[in-house]
């Protein structure tokens, strides 16, 4: 008497319902084998008349497609041959290239910038991103008012002293004023 290796039920095993499997791999040779598609029991086949025959099988060779995958942003990808049926594989790397950011979006993904923030970096009073509010500061903002220098938009933020949304000479007197010691913030 046999029993099911699923739930350890006594079966006959003329009971089973069996199908052949062929052990074979892409690179080794195996046996065929009837096995129970219910509780998977594995017995030698047996011909027409019952009698128990091993029959051995060659490799089955691999069953070789081309394949692409494209890399991502974030993952590399890969061409060349693979098999179908197991893990062999002749491929190149394709080296993902990162994230294209520009306006705070990647332009192949669509994946949003974590570094990106609308408002440019600027201190108020600073014209030349030095983060230090001095004379060379005052300079930059004389020449921007007398138009001799057209201001980025950073230098405009950055010359608002008084928070109008313009930069004009009140603005320009707050800022000589921090720089002469007089103001210790601009309001």
């Amino acid at each position: 008497m046999t029993y099911c290796s699923v739930c350890d039920e006594k079966i006959d095993a003329h009971e089973h319902i069996f199908f052949t499997i062929d052990t074979a791999t892409c690179t080794s040779g195996g046996q065929l084998t009837d096995q129970c598609r219910y509780c998977f029991y594995e017995t030698d086949p047996t011909d027409t008349n019952g009698n128990v025959y091993q029959s051995f099988t060659n490799a089955k060779g691999h069953d070789l497609v081309t394949e692409k995958v494209d890399a991502t942003c974030v993952s590399d990808g890969y061409e060349g041959i693979v098999c179908k049926n197991c893990d062999y594989a002749e491929t190149t790397v394709i080296a993902s290239e990162g994230h294209k950011f520009a306006d705070g979006v990647c332009g192949v993904c669509g994946e949003a910038d974590p570094d990106y923030s609308e408002e440019p970096d600027y201190i108020i009073g600073d014209f030349n991103g030095d983060t230090n509010i001095n004379a060379i500061d005052l300079n930059i903002a004389k020449r921007i008012l007398s138009g001799a220098v057209t201001a980025t938009k950073e230098q405009v933020l950055a010359g608002d002293a008084n928070g109008d949304g313009i930069f004009n000479g009140i603005d320009s007197n707050l800022i000589s004023r921090f720089v002469a010691g007089t103001i210790d913030k601009f309001e």
